[in-house]
């Protein structure tokens, strides 16, 4: 757990958290497998070899990120897969565990409160096409632009069928306004 004010710039990376070390078998635990609390700037895995962290079999999120400030949090380039509850979860205001934030499309303001200011998630425009061993497809993120650090970056992961959590990592993406 990541806790507090004083708890800002942390690096967690390369670990196996709720399994064994061949990232396969499971260890989990009764809780979440990381938790960061009012804390800002912390970087939960990466994209670089041996960066992401294996997040799996716990008993809740895989991630949980809550309170405020909790701004600034990378989580990058994890295999996050099989706990009980979702994958990321980026929290209201102080209500751990509350699942998936909904867009707040078409909002004026769009500077929700609560952990990583809530940004909007990347909606799917249209179909994938499968093009041999690559796909191909659009999105974008409706977030309001004066509330928005552009340019975004936007990981993309293959799901695992069961709570779909990304559990490959895949490619990153810049996002521009």
């Amino acid at each position: 757990e990541i806790n507090g004010a004083t708890a800002d710039f942390n690096f967690v990376r390369g670990n196996f958290i709720g399994t064994a070390a061949n990232g396969t078998d499971p260890l989990g635990n009764s809780a979440d497998g990381v938790e960061i609390v009012d804390a800002s700037n912390n970087m939960i895995g990466g994209t670089t070899a041996g960066a992401g962290n294996v997040i799996a079999f716990n008993g809740t999120e895989g991630i949980e990120v809550a309170g405020t400030p909790a701004t600034g949090n990378a989580i990058r380039g994890n295999s996050i897969f099989n706990n009980g509850a979702i994958g990321i979860d980026l929290s209201a205001l102080a209500v751990e565990g509350d699942g998936v934030t909904a867009n707040d499309f078409g909002a004026t303001a769009d500077d929700d409160e609560g952990a990583n200011r809530l940004q909007n998630f990347p909606v799917f425009i249209g179909q994938a096409t499968l093009l041999g061993d690559s796909i191909a497809f659009r999105y974008r993120v409706p977030t309001n632009t004066a509330n928005a650090a552009y340019p975004l970056t936007v990981d993309f992961y293959v799901a695992d069928s069961a709570n779909q959590e990304g559990r490959i990592f895949l490619a990153s993406d810049t996002y521009s306004a």
